[in-house]
């Protein structure tokens, strides 16, 4: 045997190897499907390591899940005023002047949106 080999190439044999045990001895199906239910029962049961480490995660976890850092008081953008600028025509463009009722709806999308926000009405 070489006595040079890489990981690479023992990893490989031992894959190699445990594939032919397989082979050689394959493991027995569950003849009932309560053996069945059993086996994926074991499988699913935490062996006592894992139930360690979760114990210590809960009673670390005020150390580790600590609060976002806390907001500054400097204003922010309002959440009851839209800012809109815009110049108000009739249908074929010319200028209007005077006091006029409008009506805002405001949806997330430009077309096939969710409404965002009710119909909102201004009268002069």
């Amino acid at each position: 045997m070489d006595k040079h080999k890489s990981f690479g190439q023992y990893f490989s044999e031992m894959l190699t190897q445990c594939y032919a045990d397989r082979q050689a001895h394959p493991s027995p199906e569950p003849a009932t499907p309560s053996a069945r239910l059993r086996r994926v029962l074991a499988w699913l049961t935490p062996n006592g390591g894992t139930l360690l480490l979760i114990a210590l995660l809960i009673a670390t976890q005020s150390l580790w899940a600590r609060p976002f850092a806390a907001t500054t008081n400097a204003p922010g953008p309002s959440t009851t005023t839209v800012n809109y600028q815009g110049r108000l025509a009739d249908n074929v463009g010319t200028p209007l002047d005077g006091n006029y009722g409008m009506s805002f709806t405001l949806y997330d999308a430009v077309s096939a949106g969710n409404l965002v926000g009710g119909k909102v009405s201004l009268h002069p």
